[in-house]
């Protein structure tokens, strides 16, 4: 069996800005078509076209999640269609081979007037179940999407939330070897999204693949190892995801982006070197690392006892996670934050500074500044090995914006408990000082 369960070669696909001209070429093509003819205009633009997706080539292998990013109109969403077989390219080859789920559009597949009940059917009969194999789906995927006795409604009636958790239901319980995701986890809660994420998880260990198109860069940063970013249609870069994240910020307008090595090169002192963290014993070298750069976090390091923390920690004891983040510009009250998750992939905790110590309380650093951030917490965790994620931000008119982020930079093991542990409870504790 290959691996390969996508196989995009050239792939192209044009639209007209003008709704008169496209019925026409649209009668045209369809003319040539039952002649036997190639159609599209011999595959060159005709008066108002324009090229959505031009010359796109990728493979998509199993066990694989691929992050899809790109600016508004960059050609993803056609992309995806494409893939499903909502619409067909002008030019180019699409292989796919396997069963594919896919939600690439809130609602997408759905009759409205149709209960959620009727719409599962429905939508598992056109992936080819029969009606013994949906039954014994169905109440997992009711269960999933957490609607109740609201699976009897019309899908007309669903808020957006409700219609997302079906659609996402439906699209990962029966299944697919394949699963595109076009920015519908965007409406749903936390708990949902969590939910969502660890079916991702499971689709991938099953051995099968997913597509994952999103503007929100943390998603990406997290479940993706390989990103594709589009551009007015063209595939920019095919790459592992820090690199394809830097390329995509340096087009949205953050020309200061630069490689970690030519940073440290133009370092003004050895601490804003970057690679500092790599000394530490329990470094993870399979860190994603992502952001402006305007200010960077270096030397993170886990303290018991006043001691580092080399190999493992001791559940209970109150434990420290210490970081140095040297600011290269002034920013306006950042944020710090900090994730520890399993090595699967599950969020067991996080927080940041804003809501340990009032977003107010944390002053504005200019350039040049230094500080080190000490996160204290007491780790009621299982014995196992875990992964900690740190970063700093902070706000603008555009949003959040992403510094430094450092995905499962350090990777720890707790030990056996030395007193019986109950439900986690953190404590957390935030500091932030100053350097005399």
């Amino acid at each position: 069996m290959s691996d390969t369960l996508v196989k995009v070669e050239n792939v192209s696909k044009k639209f007209c800005r003008s709704l008169k001209k496209s019925l026409w070429y649209g009668m045209k093509d369809l003319g040539s078509e039952l002649i036997g003819r190639s159609h599209g205009g011999n595959g060159e633009l005709r008066t108002d076209e324009f090229w959505a997706v031009n010359d796109v080539s990728f493979e998509l292998k199993r066990g694989e999640c691929l992050g899809l990013i790109g600016r508004n109109g960059a050609g993803k969403t056609t992309l995806l269609r494409m893939l499903n077989g909502l619409i067909k390219p002008d030019k180019g080859c699409i292989e796919i081979r396997g069963r594919v789920g896919a939600l690439i559009a809130l609602g997408a597949g759905f009759n409205p007037i149709l209960t959620g009940r009727e719409n599962i059917y429905v939508n598992a009969s056109i992936l080819g179940l029969k009606k013994k194999e949906i039954d014994a789906k169905f109440d997992e995927i009711v269960e999933f999407a957490e609607l109740g006795e609201f699976i009897d409604a019309p899908v007309q009636s669903y808020s957006s939330g409700m219609a997302v958790r079906l659609g996402f239901a439906v699209a990962s319980s029966l299944r697919p070897d394949i699963l595109l995701l076009d920015e519908v986890l965007a409406v749903g809660d936390v708990h949902f999204r969590s939910k969502c994420f660890q079916r991702i998880k499971a689709v991938q260990h099953n051995g099968g693949a997913i597509l994952l198109v999103t503007h929100a860069l943390e998603q990406v940063a997290h479940f993706c190892s390989r990103c594709i970013l589009l551009e007015k249609g063209r595939l920019i870069t095919d790459s592992d995801t820090p690199k394809t994240l830097e390329q995509y910020l340096s087009i949205i307008g953050r020309d200061s982006i630069k490689t970690v090595s030519s940073r440290a090169k133009r370092a003004k002192s050895p601490e804003t070197i970057f690679d500092k963290v790599h000394f530490r014993a329990n470094y993870n070298s399979n860190e994603t690392r992502w952001g402006d750069y305007l200010a960077t976090i270096t030397d993170i390091c886990l303290m018991q006892s006043e001691l580092e923390c080399d190999a493992s920690i001791t559940p209970g004891l109150q434990t420290e996670l210490k970081f140095d983040v040297y600011f290269n510009s002034e920013i306006i009250e950042p944020i710090y934050g900090l994730t520890i998750k399993t090595t699967t992939g599950e969020i067991i905790f996080g927080t940041n500074s804003r809501q340990l110590v009032g977003f107010s309380e944390v002053s504005s650093q200019k350039k040049g500044d230094k500080v080190q951030i000490c996160f204290g917490f007491i780790p009621y965790l299982d014995t196992g090995e875990y992964l900690i994620s740190v970063g700093i931000a902070s706000e603008s008119k555009e949003g959040v914006k992403a510094h430094d982020r450092r995905y499962d930079s350090l990777k720890f093991r707790v030990a056996p408990p030395i007193e019986p542990t109950g439900e986690i409870a953190m404590a957390p504790t935030f500091r932030l000082t100053m350097p005399s």
